[in-house]
């Protein structure tokens, strides 16, 4: 049906090209003016999928021999103060260790996501993991640690600190997500508004249901 009425508005479009315009349009042009539009129309619902399929990812299992680091932050405009939330996982989706930590601080959402980044790594490193994977859903943030220019701003100095932090692990691989793969830290993020609690090998209460 979609092909026919297609085919139906060439037609139409030439037939008012030669009696508007004196213009006859060769019958190829108007197969091809349909596999244009064919292919355009292709392209745009293979566009759709693709961010259908990025809205409904989720988290996934780091590589055999990596741990994975999400964090997320909250932040509390009235009273000055961030949560930060993350956990880390091993490869088969245990549950290494998490962490809830709210400190005062300007309520800047891109600051916020910075430090909560700094104090993600600091934390693996204080476990003493080797290979992680740093994964959270601030895209800027993210392409701020992986370039490798100076920025001599407050925020570029939070930056510069994570890279130093991470140059420190055996192999550390940053990547953004989307909130869906996100949503545990997320989760303690909010939760971690509320108070400071560290995990050791067991699953919060606040995600127990949660994946």
């Amino acid at each position: 049906m979609e092909e026919l009425a297609l085919t139906l508005w060439n037609l139409w479009k030439r037939r008012n090209e030669k009696v508007f315009n004196n213009v006859m349009i060769d019958p190829k042009s108007v197969q091809q003016m349909q596999l244009d539009l064919t292919v355009i129309e292709a392209n745009t619902e293979n566009q759709r999928h693709s961010r259908s399929s990025l809205r409904t990812q989720t988290w996934e299992t780091p590589p055999s021999g990596f741990c994975k680091v999400n964090w997320d932050v909250a932040v509390d405009k009235t009273h000055f103060k961030i949560g930060i939330g993350i956990s880390v996982r091993d490869e088969e989706g245990n549950y290494l260790a998490t962490m809830r930590k709210n400190q005062l601080l300007n309520p800047d959402p891109l600051m916020a996501e910075a430090v909560g980044a700094l104090t993600a790594a600091t934390f693996a490193l204080e476990l003493d993991m080797n290979k992680i994977i740093l994964e959270g859903d601030s895209e800027l943030v993210i392409a701020r640690i992986q370039k490798q220019t100076q920025d001599q701003s407050y925020f570029g100095m939070i930056t510069s600190d994570i890279r130093s932090t991470i140059s420190l692990f055996e192999v550390c691989i940053t990547k953004h997500v989307n909130r869906e793969c996100n949503v545990i830290a997320h989760n303690l993020a909010k939760n971690a508004l509320l108070d400071y609690i560290v995990n050791l090998e067991e699953t919060p209460h606040c995600v127990s249901n949660m994946y």
